[in-house]
């Protein structure tokens, strides 16, 4: 637990400047949300609405992404056109509506499955993109139509509540009276004490997975920006997704394999990683110090990078915190425990941040009838702090994984998109990046969906143009 003064003094001013002509050097990536591998030869259907019925999935990443008048299927407003240079793109591992099924029944790789995912980033990499996002969808299982198993006699969660459900390749229970989430939520002791899966396949199947989907990344020619292992994790809540960095219950060093298995195709074995998720403040710009010295907007950031650090680092809820203005700040870590093991930090820091004024209410947890330029200015300049003073500036990428879209979609309008870019560039962090005090770069990857998300996961209702504008204002 690493305890200091929250601000770190910066050698950068604030720059109080307009919306500049572009945000350079900043990169820009794209968000393509749950990806259908399963049916990339076949016709589209309605299964991407943005794009004409009678494409297959592969024409329309060629509509989405070509950026050559003369070849059809063409669009002007491509995403390629406006400089996108990354794809992140979700997949399931257990079908569901999402049309992406990379194992049989027995946890055997689904070789057709490779052979639609290698041409996909063969695509991609043929019309300018330079670098991918693969994201398996491991949890959320009651969100994408997983099958879930019901062992007979049940087994109940932690506290004694409820009962529990298990997905073949997770090594823990999920709750099944408590939104499907992972057992033991808010206990700092579910790392240990939680219960193993009694079906678990092993680790073997998604290995050998992750290991199908680095050789398919090699072989298209593409780099991989990282491998988001399980997207915005967030093991303050639930210390039992520790497992999926080491599983102490099955002894599996998870993160130490797949980082082998990405230098083994030639990737960088240090962008395999976790997202995490920012928080948000119910008053604009206000942030305060969490128990790790960094801000509480970035809690989760700090408490991954506490995971890797093993042995003296701690996870958990702290005690004695305050919540102030939505906010988790201050504490101590009494209770909080750690892993028993070390890791190097990832080379990518990646955090989706949707900076706005919190307030929940129904289909949104953002005020928009408030400006969010002074809280996009105080998370990024926040986010510069945090990269100083863990000594992670001259080596990872600073990813801003997630952010507003530029459509009014998700709970977000889209003048948010142009104020998250005013603020951005009012920060320290713009400011360090165009004096070059960032030399892996920036990136911002606005989020869309291409795929409708059917009744009852979602509403089954076409929101996202795709390609929509991203430029500007990214």
């Amino acid at each position: 637990m690493k305890h200091s003064k929250y601000f770190v003094v910066s050698v950068l001013a604030v720059a109080a400047c307009p919306l500049w002509a572009g945000y350079a050097p900043t990169a820009t990536e794209i968000n393509l949300g749950q990806f259908p591998i399963d049916d990339y030869f076949s016709t589209n259907g309605a299964m991407l609405p943005s794009c004409y019925s009678g494409y297959t999935i592969q024409q329309c990443v060629k509509y989405f992404f070509n950026n050559n008048s003369s070849s059809q299927p063409y669009t002007p407003n491509n995403y390629v056109g406006q400089g996108v240079v990354g794809v992140r793109f979700f997949f399931s591992v257990d079908g569901g509506y999402s049309g992406s099924t990379p194992w049989d029944s027995y946890g055997n790789v689904n070789s057709q499955w490779v052979t639609n995912l290698q041409q996909f980033l063969t695509d991609l990499k043929s019309y300018g993109i330079q670098y991918v996002t693969p994201t398996p969808v491991l949890m959320d299982g009651n969100q994408w139509g997983y099958t879930y198993i019901q062992p007979s006699p049940p087994i109940t969660n932690c506290n004694g509540s409820g009962n529990l459900v298990f997905l073949r390749w997770m090594p823990f229970g999920f709750d099944s009276t408590d939104g499907y989430f992972p057992d033991c939520q808010g206990f700092n002791d579910a790392y240990n004490s939680a219960i193993a899966n009694p079906d678990f396949w092993g680790w073997s199947p998604f290995f050998n997975l992750a290991g199908s989907v680095f050789g398919a990344i090699r072989n298209s020619g593409l780099q991989m920006r990282e491998f988001d292992v399980d997207q915005e994790r967030d093991v303050a809540n639930f210390t039992v997704t520790g497992r999926l960095i080491y599983d102490n219950k099955d002894s599996t060093d998870v993160l130490g394999t797949l980082r082998s298995l990405a230098s083994s195709s030639g990737l960088n074995p240090y962008s395999v990683t976790f997202s995490t998720a920012a928080e948000q403040s119910s008053v604009s710009g206000f942030s305060c110090g969490s128990v790790y010295g960094d801000s509480a907007l970035i809690f989760k950031e700090s408490e991954l990078i506490a995971a890797y650090a093993g042995g003296w680092s701690r996870i958990g809820n702290p005690n004695g915190s305050n919540t102030v203005n939505n906010l988790t700040c201050q504490g101590d870590p009494t209770g909080m425990i750690s892993l028993p093991v070390t890791y190097s930090q990832p080379t990518v820091t990646d955090v989706h941040a949707y900076p706005c004024v919190y307030h929940p209410s129904p289909g949104t947890t953002c005020d928009q009838n408030q400006d969010t330029t002074s809280s996009a200015l105080t998370m990024y300049t926040d986010l510069w702090a945090f990269l100083q003073y863990r000594n992670f500036t001259t080596t990872n990428v600073m990813m801003i994984g997630e952010t507003q879209p530029g459509q009014s979609c998700d709970g977000v309008t889209a003048v948010m998109a142009t104020q998250n870019v005013n603020g951005y560039e009012q920060s320290t962090l713009y400011q360090a990046l165009t004096n070059g005090y960032i030399p892996n770069g920036v990136v911002m990857r606005p989020w869309t969906n291409i795929e409708v998300v059917p009744p009852p996961y979602g509403s089954g209702v076409a929101c996202f143009v795709v390609p929509g504008t991203i430029n500007p204002p990214y």
